[in-house]
């Protein structure tokens, strides 16, 4: 609290370190992790800065038509810019023997700024809760994962940054409310998963389903499986001479918990001829 001609006003905050957001959920830290871990609640870490260096890298992957974010070009590298983040130096990498990255990864020389952890990054800290590190394999600019508009910075091996970072936006503690009836309870500890109503992305899996035969989609990182070179509609992409724009793990996420309206097909023959 601040005070202002005598009278105390509550500061808005913009983001709280995991403590600070345990008071605020009247809960303990290992919980605000648990339910980072699990997907109820989106946890971020602050990152002062990040240079690349021998044995850690990131790529980048994201639209450049629809990215949510200011793009610019510095000599040869392209940079992104947003609210409270930015990614400098991407570059297009150049493939070498037994390499973690295929030819034409788009790699990054540097960033900084708020980013947000995937549910699977926290797993490990939850049952370490006193470590001085977090190993990091997927950030997320934004949070609204599944937009085609997303940005997303992949490690294979993983990054170690210091847990004192790890922070909860505010914008995250004042909608857990809307998440009451997903929070674990004492019969079940898996969350009810809300639908995805992304529109664009249902399209993406009915074309999938489409070209490939249905439960197709259910499978998208073994149809494009750019890490190992294989699967069938990354040959499909090498035959029409067109680099995929996304790896299958980014195609995965971004149809992953999308449901799809089915209608009943109809048996009935109709007369198309002319009268």
């Amino acid at each position: 609290m601040s005070d202002l001609d005598g009278k105390g006003i509550k500061i808005s905050r913009l983001y709280y370190p995991l403590e600070e957001a345990a008071e605020y959920l009247k809960c303990s830290i290992k919980d605000v992790i648990h339910l980072g871990a699990i997907g109820i609640l989106k946890i971020s870490i602050y990152i002062p800065h990040w240079n690349e260096k021998e044995g850690e890298s990131f790529s980048v992957y994201y639209n450049g038509l629809v990215v949510d974010a200011e793009q610019y070009r510095y000599g040869d590298f392209l940079g992104l810019t947003g609210e409270s983040w930015e990614i400098a130096g991407i570059y297009e990498y150049t493939a070498k023997d037994n390499d973690f990255y295929k030819q034409g990864a788009k790699l990054v020389k540097l960033f900084n700024g708020f980013f947000y952890l995937v549910p699977r990054n926290l797993t490990e800290l939850e049952f370490d809760i006193d470590a001085e590190k977090i190993r990091v394999n997927t950030l997320f600019a934004s949070d609204d994962f599944d937009s085609m508009g997303a940005v997303i910075l992949d490690s294979p091996l993983g990054v170690k940054f210091p847990a004192k970072y790890l922070c909860v936006m505010l914008e995250e503690l004042e909608g857990i409310e809307d998440k009451r009836g997903r929070m674990p309870s004492a019969e079940s500890d898996r969350p009810r998963r809300k639908p995805n109503e992304n529109k664009q992305a249902k399209m993406i899996k009915a074309l999938i389903e489409l070209q490939y035969g249905v439960g197709a989609a259910d499978k998208a990182r073994s149809l494009l499986n750019t890490e190992r070179g294989t699967g069938e509609m990354l040959a499909d992409f090498d035959r029409a001479g067109i680099r995929p724009p996304v790896s299958g793990r980014v195609l995965s996420e971004w149809i992953k918990d999308i449901d799809l309206e089915t209608v009943g097909i109809s048996t009935e023959k109709v007369d198309i001829s002319k009268n």
